[in-house]
């Protein structure tokens, strides 16, 4: 069980999982960027997405390296991900519960959960 310091626990195989499914929806938003003129509110809201999942994935992949966002930058960070979960729980609450993409958005909860968590911690060390 991995177990950092201030007291989140998970296995590592889904902190594993977590980084990977990360990755994976940085790159799928990436993808997407072309289809939307810049400037637009879809444009800049894949902008702050793509972000907020970078981020996430250095914090997953490097716990205990000092984070070298400020704290209002953590902050704008934080909300591209909770929107993430309103949306996608609400979307869970349409879909049937054993298809697969019941299972998908579940894991993407998850996911997301995880690097909210690990976020939290880390801006939590930088006010100490």
């Amino acid at each position: 069980m991995s177990n950092i310091k201030e007291g989140i626990k998970y296995h590592e195989e889904e902190l594993e999982d977590a980084r990977k499914h990360l990755h994976a929806l940085t790159e799928n938003c990436r993808k997407m960027l072309p289809k939307f003129p810049e400037k637009s509110p879809q444009h800049t809201l894949l902008l702050n997405q793509i972000r907020a999942l970078e981020v996430s994935y250095d914090v997953l992949s490097n716990p205990d390296r000092n984070c070298s966002e400020p704290k209002k930058s953590m902050e704008s960070i934080l909300e591209p991900l909770a929107s993430i979960i309103r949306k996608s729980e609400k979307a869970l609450e349409k879909a049937k519960p054993h298809l697969p993409q019941a299972k998908r958005l579940e894991r993407l909860i998850k996911t997301i959960t995880i690097s909210i968590e690990h976020l939290n911690l880390r801006e939590n060390r930088m006010i100490k």
